[in-house]
């Protein structure tokens, strides 16, 4: 064998690798979008159980024996949130040139930090909004750190009207 034949058997190899690991990483960022897509569209049922709860709850007319069906309501609506916030972090994590996963997630990632906001439930919204920040796309990183120092202001807002 001479140097060529070498020098070319290492490029292929290398080429094979890099595609290997390239399909791979794409395949898992698809995989982890449709994830995040099961788990985002169960979050509406598991908040519809814990919504009903939650004003029982904060005037203390939760009859006894519900105290523990209003904390499995609270412990699987916030892990639905947190299982799909996770599904499409993954996703971010998932990097590859010319993917058309990313953005989806980002926006998916904004969905649910808004829906969140609006249910006041604000740890949930931050959580989602700084999964963003690692979204290749300068757009949607700043509309998150928006939506981050507005969850803080009115988190503010509504800590000096408690007072």
């Amino acid at each position: 064998m001479n140097k060529r034949d070498v020098t070319l058997t290492v490029i292929c190899l290398f080429a094979f690798i890099y595609t290997s690991v390239w399909v791979h990483v794409y395949l898992n960022s698809r995989a982890e979008l449709l994830r995040g897509d099961a788990l985002k569209s169960e979050i509406p049922n598991f908040y519809r159980e814990y919504a009903k709860l939650v004003p029982l709850k904060s005037k203390d007319l939760l009859p006894e024996g519900d105290e523990d069906k209003f904390e499995k309501a609270q412990y699987d609506y916030f892990q639905s949130v947190v299982k799909a916030t996770t599904a499409y972090d993954n996703c971010l994590h998932s990097y590859t040139p010319f993917s058309k996963y990313l953005p989806k997630a980002a926006e998916a990632l904004i969905a649910i930090g808004d829906d969140c906001f609006n249910q006041n439930e604000f740890h949930l919204a931050l959580s989602a909004y700084r999964t963003v920040s690692i979204s290749p796309d300068p757009v949607l990183v700043q509309i998150a750190s928006d939506r981050v120092k507005k969850t803080y202001d009115k988190m503010e807002f509504l800590q000096s009207r408690m007072r």
